[in-house]
């Protein structure tokens, strides 16, 4: 601006010049033709008239001149101002664009991800929206052994047909700044994104496509990698009300061994060890055990060749916990929380007490515990159960241990070496819950039990199911063939019993016997039997 005023000010000097000059001009000659120096014409006479108007015209052009250059100026500079507003709106656009993406996948990040998404659950919160997380579980595996280069740009390829899949599915709601971006990175194993609840679940089988693919290999570097992909889904509003918290808990279900057996797995509040109830349920569940105000409750075993009570299981109570928790729900807690272990032994000195006060009744029974696989990870557990039978002799070879099939699969090589110190120490083993998963005969065959307790759920509807008739009766019979005794559990009627007698099963034990219930209670009922089978 200012060069282009020192530039015009020649020409404005000359301008001026010259409007004056005109005056000056008319002046003379109107002055030399009073004088008589110049004769009469027009111009003479009218010379001032004419240098003035000559004047106010070269004046008039000046100041116009003067007034379009000025605008002309103030237009540059206006037009300057706007271009560097634009560039550095453009500027700020760029990094608040980078601020907003993974820089390796260029994928929307988190900060990304929780602004759109909160948008859209507050802009709409009549719909029912799902929150998704999708894990990469086996990415550390892949750095270590193909480095952090590789994994890298396997991690670029990976997200790029994750996000493909992810434009594909029912429901999927964009979450950044254009309708293409519909995937979110949380961590650098980590994606997020976010459905219509009630679209993606009227379309199951689309669902279910898209599942498979998620969990095929890819190809790189000429290997077949494997995505295992897990995926956890809290719902708005059912789960949450706020995205902070449906996040948290879509975290959460993906960790569970639902999300890693099926891909998939939905929140469930009651088994979430991160909520504040259940921590609160741990510090109770801590002092219950200290306090001793936790209690077994028992469940009798009939032998059906006899037709005697032969045995019981003991089974754990919380008697006074308002409101009331399940016995599982105590197991699922106490093995989150590592409090498995002190659980365990408590429960095992409980059980030999309970069997002392039996014997004092005159019921020789045997009784029965569970154990978590928890426990048989535990390197010491077998020396201590050792010990405390030979602190308690009088019970050796009658306090059963219980493991369910799906717990030794879990880790079959330290399972298998626990199971086989505690069979060498002479304490008897038993197989709970068989039928109930994924069985392998092949290493069932090797475990050193005694018994076999088949799943309750093939024996619910063994009167109405063909199936399930030929399927118990040839465990039964495979059973046998092992050297196992076996045992049907969850028998309610005098029918099933009787059917499972001709089928020649061992023992059952359910409510058609009794309910679980307090010691007292079960000696009350037992002690009459008992004197009425011994006459």
């Amino acid at each position: 601006m200012w060069s282009h005023t020192l530039a015009t000010r020649p020409l404005a000097s000359g301008i001026y010049t010259l409007a004056w000059g005109a005056l000056t001009l008319g002046c003379l000659v109107t002055g030399a033709n009073m004088y008589g120096l110049l004769p009469t014409s027009f111009i003479t006479t009218y010379g001032l008239q004419l240098g003035s108007t000559l004047q106010a015209v070269v004046l008039t052009m000046a100041l116009a001149n003067r007034i379009y250059q000025e605008r002309e100026s103030r237009t540059r500079s206006r037009e300057a101002e706007l271009a560097a507003l634009s560039a550095q709106r453009r500027a700020e656009q760029r990094v608040m664009d980078q601020a907003m993406r993974d820089p390796l996948t260029q994928l929307p990040n988190r900060a990304c991800f929780e602004l759109n998404a909160s948008q859209k659950l507050h802009l709409r919160p009549g719909r029912r929206w799902a929150v998704c997380v999708a894990r990469l579980d086996n990415l550390a595996a892949v750095t270590k052994t193909l480095g952090h280069h590789n994994s890298d740009r396997l991690l670029e390829v990976v997200s790029l047909r994750l996000h493909q899949i992810a434009r594909d599915l029912p429901g999927i709601e964009p979450i950044g700044a254009n309708d293409e971006d519909c995937l979110a990175v949380l961590e650098p194993s980590t994606f997020a994104y976010l459905m219509d609840a009630g679209t993606a679940s009227a379309n199951p089988r689309q669902m279910a496509r898209s599942m498979e693919q998620l969990r095929e290999p890819i190809d790189y570097l000429g290997m077949q990698v494997p995505l295992d992909c897990c995926i956890g889904v809290a719902l708005f509003p059912d789960h949450g009300k706020d995205l902070n918290t449906l996040v948290r808990q879509a975290y959460v279900a993906q960790e569970t061994p639902i999300a890693r057996e099926k891909g998939q797995a939905y929140y469930d509040p009651a088994r979430d060890p991160y909520s504040p109830e259940r921590l609160t349920l741990v510090t109770e569940l801590r002092r219950a055990i200290d306090e001793n105000q936790l209690a077994l409750w028992f469940q009798p075993k009939r032998c059906l060749k006899r037709n005697e009570i032969v045995g019981v299981e003991a089974l754990i109570r919380w008697p006074d916990r308002q409101p009331a928790v399940f016995a599982d729900q105590i197991i699922a807690v106490a093995e989150q929380s590592g409090l498995i272990r002190p659980l365990t032994r408590w429960v095992m000195e409980q059980a030999l007490g309970a069997r002392k006060v039996l014997l004092e009744a005159g019921l020789d029974l045997a009784v029965s515990i569970n154990i978590s696989p928890n426990n048989l990870r535990e390197r010491d557990f077998p020396l201590f159960v050792q010990r405390l039978m030979t602190s308690h002799h009088q019970h050796r070879g009658r306090l059963i241990l219980e493991v369910t099939e799906t717990s030794m699969m879990q880790d079959p090589t330290n399972s298998m070496r626990t199971l086989r110190s505690l069979d060498h120490a002479g304490i008897p083993l038993a197989i709970d819950d068989f039928g109930s998963g994924y069985s392998s005969l092949s290493y069932i065959k090797q475990l050193p039990a005694c018994e076999v307790k088949i799943d309750r759920s093939l024996i619910t509807d063994l009167l109405s199911h063909t199936d399930d008739r030929i399927i118990v009766k040839t465990t039964i019979d495979m059973c046998h063939s092992l050297g196992y005794q076996v045992v049907a559990e969850g028998v309610e009627d005098e029918e099933t019993t009787e059917l499972l007698r001709e089928m020649g099963c061992d023992m059952i034990q359910g409510y058609v016997l009794a309910r679980p219930q307090p010691l007292a209670d079960l000696i009350r009922q037992l002690r009459p039997e008992a004197q009425a089978f011994r006459s």
